[in-house]
């Protein structure tokens, strides 16, 4: 599973903050 995260994070970085910002709600 970690593999898979890694994966799923490197996919995330190329794509900018615009991915992130859909799990920054999910956080809090």
């Amino acid at each position: 599973m970690i593999v898979v995260a890694g994966e799923a994070l490197i996919d995330l970085v190329p794509q900018g903050p615009g991915a992130l910002a859909p799990l920054r709600p999910a956080r809090g």
